[in-house]
């Protein structure tokens, strides 16, 4: 089984003509949650499917950089093309990779009054396509 190490991954998004690697990127993570809507009616105990599908969230967090372009041109209520590469940059062709159309449904920078780092989280929900290519 072949390992990756965090340190490896890479976040990138897309602004419309070019990606923008989100600098100083700590931690990220991809949530994917299965939805089946089922409803019975009298007559029948059988359940009828209204509705299926996957909802995916994607947050990321790091040490804010005010001249990090990745970090700062991230606005609320928009959506972009968001790439993660786990094993690094994908330049080899065969590492893996997660990508798709996200809303940023938050961004947020926060410090404290001791000499830690200003810190930021994004937040993001799948709003479109989506794929995974060479998973593990």
């Amino acid at each position: 089984m072949a390992t990756v190490k965090g340190c490896e991954g890479v976040i990138k998004i897309n602004d419309g003509s070019t990606d923008q690697i989100i600098g100083f990127t700590t931690s990220w993570t991809l949530s994917e949650t299965a939805e089946n809507n089922e409803k019975k009616y009298l007559g029948s105990c059988d359940p009828v499917v209204l509705s299926s599908g996957v909802t995916r969230t994607l947050a990321w967090e790091g040490d804010y950089d005010a001249t990090d372009v990745g970090q700062v041109e991230q606005v609320i209520d928009t959506t972009k093309t968001i790439r993660v590469y786990p094993a690094g940059n994908g330049g080899g062709g065969s590492d893996p990779l997660f990508e798709g159309e996200f809303f940023i449904e938050s961004v947020e920078q926060s410090g404290a009054a001791d000499d830690n780092t200003v810190t930021f989280s994004i937040s993001a929900k799948q709003n479109g396509t989506f794929t995974k290519t060479n998973t593990w």
